[in-house]
């Protein structure tokens, strides 16, 4: 249902799971607790998915897995 509620209306708010840097970020949407990447420099947000996650350890991050589960 929450999932439903974020794809009608959008998601209301996010907080951050992990920076990479100054700059990107994952963030999670706080009621259906959906995975995005986001970069200030190139003003996106885009959903997290594997690939995006395989990148990151490759650049050497370890990824945290959320609080939410």
């Amino acid at each position: 249902m929450k999932k439903l509620l974020c794809k009608v209306f959008g998601h209301p708010r996010f907080r951050i799971v992990q920076k990479f840097s100054g700059t990107e970020r994952r963030i999670e949407c706080e009621r259906c607790r959906e995975n995005f990447g986001m970069s200030d420099r190139v003003k996106a947000i885009i959903p997290w998915h594997g690939e995006l996650e395989q990148m990151y350890k490759d650049f050497g991050h370890d990824i945290k897995e959320p609080i939410w589960t």
